[in-house]
């Protein structure tokens, strides 16, 4: 919660009063006898009824003030807390060809209690791609050769992240809020291969 102890360690406190409710939907059906869909979807609201952060001040030198700024938030939605989870895949087999599309949407997500938008990680939209084949040989049960894109179209976006925020009070005495945000990016358009032997 932005607090430190007397060496400078951040420190971590529970809640007092917070809750997690939502709902899942579930479902899968054979659009024909060769082409299958399942997807999923997950609403959650996620909040914090109370909360309380606290924010290091520097001076105009940069000088680490002795009182930390406090500020106090209700109902605010919990970190790393998606309101929106979506997945989605479709598979087809034909014969000895198989392929699949794997679809997936994950909600804004923040990097601390204080649900602010300049440190969060935007929602994303990502698309796997599957194909394979499958063929018998001598001496094998069977073979099969899958060639896997993902990241489909190539989408830039971060899965994780962090951030903290502080306060610089200048010489008129005024208090200016920094954001730092930091990121993972993901890769964008990758490829892969397997071969799959069953003896």
């Amino acid at each position: 919660n932005g607090t430190v102890n007397e060496i400078g360690e951040p420190l971590t406190v529970n809640v007092p009063t917070s809750y997690r409710t939502g709902v899942e939907f579930l479902l899968g059906a054979y659009i024909t006898s060769w082409l299958k869909w399942d997807g999923n979807l997950t609403l959650s609201r996620n909040q914090i009824k109370d909360y309380t952060e606290y924010y290091t001040v520097y001076d105009e030198e940069w000088a680490e003030e002795p009182e930390q700024y406090k500020q106090h938030f209700k109902n605010t939605t919990i970190a790393y807390s998606p309101g929106v989870i979506a997945n989605s895949l479709f598979s087809f087999r034909y014969k000895s060809f198989t392929a699949g599309l794997q679809s997936s949407f994950v909600g804004r997500q923040y990097f601390d209690n204080t649900e602010n938008k300049d440190k969060s990680l935007d929602p994303y939209f990502v698309n796997n791609l599957r194909v394979g084949y499958g063929f018998k040989l001598k001496g094998l049960k069977s073979l099969s050769v899958d060639f896997i894109i993902n990241n489909l179209f190539d989408e830039e976006y971060e899965s994780n992240g962090y951030g903290w925020s502080y306060y610089n009070r200048d010489s008129e005495g005024n208090m200016n809020l920094t954001n730092e945000r930091f990121y993972f990016p993901q890769a964008g358009i990758n490829f892969m291969t397997n071969l799959t032997l069953y003896f």
